[in-house]
């Protein structure tokens, strides 16, 4: 049996610098310091009709701020300072500045720089036309054509509804939508979101809390005040607006030579009654007794696939399989049965079960972990439920009964709830 490890990564010491949370951990066999800067914003937030707000600031700070005058600067500065690591990425729920501090002795240095990349950014002109077309061309590289991006709007609005997260499937937003964002939407953007109460920062290296009091003020003291955090009310997850969609790449999309189909199941579950051990355990099992059916009854197709991802008032769940056109039809059934047999129970599904968690408890504790993974995964955790350790992520898979896996399946993944996207050649 694989050790609990004797300390664990995910376990912060939480401070307030200048009345904005701080999460520090101190990780002294790495070298440096990681570094996260957390803006409680992203696509969800984007106004109707501009969506990719979000993502597209985030892009403008590298182009020049106050005292870094433009790309090549800021350059120089990340790799002199940051060893060319500085970064920044937005999700659904928030818009993040990061990199990696290897000179501690340059702490105070590198986060004056950072206050001026995200408090005092300089928007020019010219500069955010440039953004639109490298945003534009980003978003083309996803998409085919323009068919192929009025069925995903299309997909998105039947599964999601009158949630935010219709209004695109990527951070980044759409073709149409991009060149409708000014100038003035970025700076009524920043003034709105980019402030100390909508703000946290991740610390992970070789650091201490009383280190990061000391560096932080040049940060978090010229922030605006702004508002607190508005957490989105729980999503209650109703069932998609239509129960399946078929489209023909050719036929409907124009492209034409393409071979294989795909098989996309999606649902919508809520954020208090199913735990991340449950959803990722079913998942798994389902996972596994659908390539056992594929394997003997259908033939070749890519290892399906089931994801999970979660967010601040619902989680995502989806599976895909890609196999050949003649036989979508028992290839979908075969994702039924895979579902059904979970939820109907067996000596084998709790066989499997235990094999699952058990595989599942052995890769947390023996997994070796980064000061930069490690931050990263405190991100993603803040963004959504606040911070969960690894004990107690261990716990949870522990305590974890197989009747509430079983009842995950019979109920979020029953038929009724499913939602079905079929794309033939």
């Amino acid at each position: 049996m694989i050790p609990m490890p004797s300390i664990d990564p995910y376990l912060f010491e939480k401070i307030e610098v200048d009345g904005v949370p701080v999460h520090v951990k101190n990780w002294p066999n790495n070298v440096g310091c990681c570094i996260r800067i957390i803006f409680h914003v992203g696509a969800r937030h984007d106004p109707k009709g501009k969506a990719g707000l979000a993502h597209l600031f985030e892009h403008l700070p590298f182009n020049g701020c106050a005292d870094y005058h433009d790309h090549q600067t800021i350059s120089r500065v990340n790799d002199d300072l940051f060893y060319g690591s500085l970064n920044a990425h937005t999700g659904f729920e928030q818009t993040c500045f990061h990199g990696w501090i290897p000179d501690l002795s340059r702490a105070t240095e590198a986060i004056t720089f950072l206050s001026s990349l995200v408090n005092r950014p300089l928007l020019d002109k010219d500069q955010f036309a440039r953004e639109i077309g490298v945003i534009e061309q980003e978003i083309w590289k996803d998409f085919a054509n323009g068919a192929d991006v009025e069925f995903c709007k299309r997909v998105r609005r039947l599964l999601y509804g009158d949630h935010p997260f219709s209004e695109q499937a990527r951070p980044y937003g759409w073709p149409d939508t991009i060149n409708q964002i000014t100038i003035g939407d970025c700076l009524d953007h920043h003034n709105q979101y980019y402030h100390r109460g909508n703000c946290e920062i991740v610390l992970v290296g070789n650091i201490t809390s009383e280190m990061a009091r000391q560096f932080l003020p040049p940060l978090t003291g010229v922030m605006s005040e702004g508002l607190g955090r508005a957490w989105p009310r729980i999503y209650e997850c109703p069932g998609p607006l239509e129960k399946e969609v078929v489209i023909s790449r050719a036929r409907d999309l124009g492209l034409a030579n393409t071979r294989n189909a795909q098989i996309r199941i999606s649902r919508l579950c809520s954020v208090v009654d199913w735990s991340d051990a449950t959803v990722w355990v079913a998942g798994s099992i389902i996972r596994e007794r659908l390539f056992e059916i594929i394997r003997q009854e259908i033939g070749a197709t890519y290892s399906p696939s089931f994801n999970h991802q979660k967010y601040s008032d619902h989680q995502f769940v989806t599976g895909l399989i890609v196999v050949d056109p003649s036989s979508v039809t028992r290839s979908r059934q075969a994702v039924r049965d895979s579902i059904d047999w979970l939820a109907e129970d067996s000596s084998e599904v709790e066989k499997l079960f235990k094999d699952k968690r058990a595989r599942r408890i052995g890769e947390l504790k023996a997994a070796e972990r980064t000061a930069a993974q490690i931050a990263r995964s405190a991100e993603e955790e803040i963004v959504t439920t606040g911070t969960k350790t690894l004990f107690r992520e261990i716990e949870e898979l522990e305590q974890l009964g197989r009747e509430e896996v079983v009842r995950f399946a019979a109920t979020e993944l029953s038929e009724e709830r499913l939602f079905w996207v079929i794309v033939e050649p």
